[in-house]
């Protein structure tokens, strides 16, 4: 099942029609879509995870980061002629602020715990690991059959289990949130994978309900759509109605 997967997966990457097809029309897509979904969010989530974990418990004590970052503004504001004879305030200002938000910190570190702090970062990144490809694949559901309904109107033919499989077939790009906790990189990781899984999610849906394009493209973003033009219908409506009572 996962050289199929693999080979599915590679299809679409490259948004290859006739590998849609043959997904959409193997009798347990649906089940095929779910594991591709929870295998790359389960390897996303833990890089992200044990790398969070790793950089925290290897943090220097709260203490020592805010005397670096007390030196660090002290030098910018001493590097700022532009503040002239008030620099000095200014200074004393932020830094005064900065000693007050390090109490609050400090304080905050020392209270009582259930569990050690190594320990409860450990569950912390656990329930992370866990949490966030249930929240995705929850999240791609959801917005996956509010597609299928507004596809069935534009003509689809997929079933509920066509529409859900292919769909999942979005998340193959999303793999590179990898490189998410890669300072710089992260962004484009992100930006890259966004777009190129809303093309394959477009396509997708095109291959599962037998859609051109064009009703694929409304199917998808309809449901996006209507609820931004709604909220800026009232939102407009609230602002005359304010402005015209006042």
């Amino acid at each position: 099942m996962m050289d199929s997967l693999l080979r599915t997966a590679r299809g679409a990457l490259i948004v290859d029609e006739k590998a849609l097809r043959d997904f959409k029309n193997s009798p347990d897509v649906f089940v095929r879509g779910v594991v591709l979904m929870a295998t790359i969010s389960l390897i996303v989530s833990f890089v992200v995870s044990t790398v969070g974990l790793v950089t925290t418990l290897g943090a220097p004590p709260l203490s020592v980061q805010s005397q670096a970052l007390k030196r660090e503004m002290s030098q910018l504001f001493a590097s700022a002629p532009e503040l002239g004879p008030d620099a000095g305030e200014v200074a004393e200002g932020w830094l005064s602020g900065m000693d007050f938000m390090i109490e609050i910190g400090d304080g905050m570190q020392r209270l009582p715990r259930a569990l050690p702090r190594p320990a409860e970062q450990i569950f912390r990144a656990i329930g992370g690991l866990v949490s966030s490809p249930m929240s995705r694949l929850g999240a791609w559901m959801f917005f996956s059959l509010i597609v299928f309904v507004v596809a069935k109107l534009l003509g689809g033919k997929a079933t509920v289990q066509e529409m859900l499989g292919t769909s999942a077939l979005y998340m193959v790009p999303h793999i590179a949130g990898v490189l998410s906790p890669i300072p710089y990189l992260n962004t484009v990781a992100w930006l890259v994978a966004t777009v190129w899984g809303i093309v394959i999610y477009v396509k997708a849906t095109a291959v599962a309900n037998e859609l051109d394009t064009g009703r694929a493209l409304l199917a998808v973003f309809l449901p996006v759509l209507v609820p931004m033009f709604l909220a800026v219908v009232l939102f407009t409506l609230a602002v005359i109605t304010a402005l015209t009572t006042s």
